[in-house]
């Protein structure tokens, strides 16, 4: 059941922020520019829940993007089949000096770091505590969506990869909020305790505050009062 977090007069009502128990999953309802990876035994995170581990899913991206990845690859997968340890031992080697080179010159990636302990909540920076947290997968864009998306042109004097940074950043705190219950809703009281409005789903802006809805609801109200103000006029003149 929701609880009221803070209650404002306005205007003859009662303004009541209230936390939001039955928020939507902004990774499933909201279009994002990053896809969310996540292992976890027990909690099914972000976008995919992929089967192969992590190393063999940077693997795949970064063959994706790169022919001569791919061939490498290959080539290891061929000395598995062989059998040859050596051969698989040199050519493993290469594979994880090249996936970092492509990893890197194709993608922004960002670590997501997990901490549990009456509840989760999710970071792309690391948790002091080593027994609750850890590292649980990674937020990641690929550059040249970054410059399809903006044209090479970027904000404030930002590079694709600060703009993305900033961006990865900000859905990681959005689905963070979705994870602690950091959402509320709005509603409006007459006199009588009776609701007037609502609107739900307000997430926390980039400071953590909830202020803003407020402001946009009170907007709201306003428009709503004044039609009731002018319906009641046009009622008395036809009387």
């Amino acid at each position: 059941m929701s609880h009221t977090i803070e209650t404002i007069p306005y205007r003859g009502c009662t303004i009541r922020v209230v936390s939001d128990d039955d928020p939507i999953n902004p990774r499933e309802d909201y279009d994002h520019l990053g896809t969310m990876v996540c292992w976890h035994s027990r909690y099914n995170l972000g976008d995919e829940q992929p089967k192969e581990n992590a190393g063999e899913y940077l693997c795949r991206m970064a063959a994706e993007v790169d022919a001569g990845f791919s061939k490498l690859n290959d080539l290891y997968d061929e000395a598995i089949r062989r059998g040859s340890s050596r051969a698989c031992q040199r050519i493993n080697r290469r594979l994880a000096k090249e996936r970092v080179r492509v990893l890197a010159e194709h993608f922004v990636i960002k670590p997501l770091y997990l901490y549990d302990h009456s509840g989760i909540t999710i970071s792309t920076g690391s948790f002091s505590c080593p027994w609750d947290s850890g590292q649980v997968g990674f937020i990641y864009v690929p550059l040249k969506q970054m410059h399809e998306e903006w044209n090479s042109k970027f904000p404030d004097g930002h590079t694709a990869q600060s703009w993305a940074d900033k961006i990865l950043d900000s859905e990681v705190a959005e689905y963070d909020a979705y994870l602690t219950g950091d959402i509320v809703g709005v509603i409006a009281e007459d006199e009588d305790g009776e609701e007037i409005h609502s609107c739900w789903g307000y997430f926390p802006d980039e400071k953590g505050d909830h202020d803003y809805a407020v402001e946009e609801f009170k907007s709201e109200i306003d428009a709503h009062l004044d039609r009731q103000a002018e319906l009641e006029t046009q009622l008395c003149c036809n009387i």
